[in-house]
């Protein structure tokens, strides 16, 4: 939903992803009045993210 320019998008570093899980995620939360702690923390899921591209 947001304009990428060709140039960003041509960029070797660039890597366009799909975070709407994530905001599907967060406004159940605070619509069941839960913690969003689970969403924000980021640490296992970069973690994951880490070994899958280093394929281990």
């Amino acid at each position: 939903l947001t304009y990428r320019t060709p140039e960003l998008l041509s960029r070797p570093w660039f890597k366009e992803v799909d975070v709407s899980k994530y905001l599907a995620y967060f406004i159940a939360s605070i619509n069941h009045d839960t913690s969003i702690s689970n969403v924000i923390d980021p640490h296992e899921k970069i973690k994951a993210l880490l070994r899958e591209h280093r394929g281990l």
